[in-house]
């Protein structure tokens, strides 16, 4: 016998956060969280720091902090308040950068680390987890594939040790998300069809993935993964 179970989410409140395009959003268990976004008058990447309050369904947040230049940002922060960012250049060129910063709770602010250019594609976007293990995904901006590449967070150097970069499927609008085990799911779009799928499987120390096969799992467009 199959049983469901229903979820419902209640709305609290919409928080005027900045101004711009591709917003990004990542929270943590102690509901800090991290948003970011594109500016649509520059080539600025912006990014906000919102801490709870003790009732758990207010937020107050930082100012907004221009970190860095660039188009297309992902960010994800752990519940070790470590922040990475991953982007995509500005300049006309495939080059994808990504930094880490460490967030300050009592001035609701990142400290970052130095930008670096980490590979080539298109729109990427970024997963995190409490083991300060990262995995990063993008589509290939001269064909279909859709490639990974999995690292290493230093918290205290705020720098990340990449493993070489692997193609894992064909499609569109890739995303992922790992969690604590080294789990990880993909989610992208068919590029042959309006399909939209999944891929599960577990992420090794030397960046590889052995994974189940992929699954349909509805119809649509854009995907998108989270913890």
């Amino acid at each position: 016998m199959t049983t469901s179970t229903t979820y419902t989410m209640k709305s609290i409140a919409s928080y005027p956060v900045g101004g711009g395009s591709h917003p990004t959003v990542s929270m943590n268990n102690q509901s800090t969280i991290v948003v970011g976004w594109a500016s649509t008058a520059s080539t600025n990447l912006y990014c906000r720091v919102g801490v709870a309050d003790a009732d758990g369904q207010t937020w107050q947040w930082g100012e907004q902090d221009h970190y860095d230049g660039g188009n297309a940002a992902s960010l994800a922060v752990n519940n070790s308040n470590v922040v990475v960012d991953v982007h995509r250049s500005s300049t006309g060129s495939n080059n994808l950068f990504c930094r880490v910063g460490a967030v300050d709770v009592s001035n609701r602010s990142i400290s970052w680390g130095e930008s670096v250019k980490f590979d080539g594609g298109g729109d990427p976007y970024v997963s995190l987890n409490d083991n300060n293990r990262v995995i990063a995904v993008w589509p290939s901006t001269n064909s279909t594939n859709l490639y990974y590449r999995s690292g290493t967070v230093d918290p205290q150097l705020r720098t990340i040790t990449w493993e070489g970069g692997h193609k894992f499927t064909a499609g569109s609008h890739p995303t992922v998300s790992i969690n604590n085990n080294n789990v990880v799911i993909f989610g992208w779009a068919s590029t042959a069809s309006t399909k939209l799928l999944y891929q599960v499987g577990s992420l090794a120390s030397d960046g590889s993935f052995f994974a189940a096969p992929s699954v349909e799992y509805g119809n649509g467009d854009l995907a998108e993964t989270s913890d």
